[in-house]
């Protein structure tokens, strides 16, 4: 099984942050055949899901996608990545430093003030501060559901 996980941000310092937490995550798990790729705008990531070597139903995909991106919004761009999705292999983790709003105890209020849906996204995770230790354990439980969910598969054929 092969993962990809995507950065998607506006800002390149908080890309490359990402980025080598991810990497540094990647070297300590050899059992992961895994891909890192960034990207600076929703628009972007957009056109690269939509190419033909996207189309592996065999194929992990993880997006840590930045909430407040000028152009298309994180949000409007899960959104878009669900619709365009064949596959249910798709993950997409909004990535803010307003993660308080996001918190669970937070996240109906956020949403019904603002008249936002933030169904899209499957979990959170805080930018600024990055929190010890969660990165870590989010990416962990990525790749777990998706084996678990593999060997399911297998097993009911």
């Amino acid at each position: 099984m092969k993962y990809v996980f995507a950065i998607v941000d506006d800002n390149g310092a908080m890309r490359l942050v990402a980025k080598n937490i991810t990497k540094r995550w990647m070297s300590q798990r050899a059992d992961i055949n895994g891909e890192l790729i960034e990207f600076e705008s929703g628009e972007a990531v957009l056109d690269w899901y939509q190419s033909e070597r996207l189309k592996d139903q065999q194929t992990c995909y993880l997006f840590i996608m930045d909430y407040n991106m000028p152009g298309m919004n994180g949000l409007d761009t899960a959104n878009a990545l669900r619709g365009m999705s064949h596959s249910t292999l798709l993950r997409i983790y909004g990535f803010s430093a307003e993660y308080f709003l996001f918190q669970e105890e937070n996240r109906s209020r956020k949403t019904a003030a603002a008249g936002v849906d933030l169904k899209s996204f499957n979990d959170f995770l805080a930018k600024t501060p990055i929190v010890p230790g969660e990165w870590p354990q989010k990416l962990d439980s990525f790749v777990e559901e998706w084996r678990h969910r593999m060997e399911s598969v297998v097993l009911d054929r």
